[in-house]
């Protein structure tokens, strides 16, 4: 194969390509994939980015925030 987006499926729409075996295949081209991966990884980064934002608005949230602010705070010399 002459290029990683292309995988061995059958499909008719396909073109037919000979294989060094002497085998004749169906190629399809698999280039929207990639962009379905990074819809679907974005839309997780937003569903996260949610719930964070969420739990950090939340009372619980701020109480860990401000238990992490005075720890760093008591390391610090001055």
């Amino acid at each position: 194969m002459s290029h990683p987006a292309l995988a061995l499926v059958p499909d008719d729409d396909a073109a037919l390509v000979e294989t060094d075996q002497g085998r004749t295949v169906r190629l399809r081209d698999e280039v929207g994939a990639t962009t379905a991966e990074y819809a679907t990884v974005t839309g997780c980064g937003v569903g996260f980015a949610a719930v964070l934002f969420k739990f950090l608005t939340s009372t619980a949230g701020q109480d860990l925030l401000k238990l992490i602010f005075n720890a760093i705070k008591a390391l610090l010399p001055f």
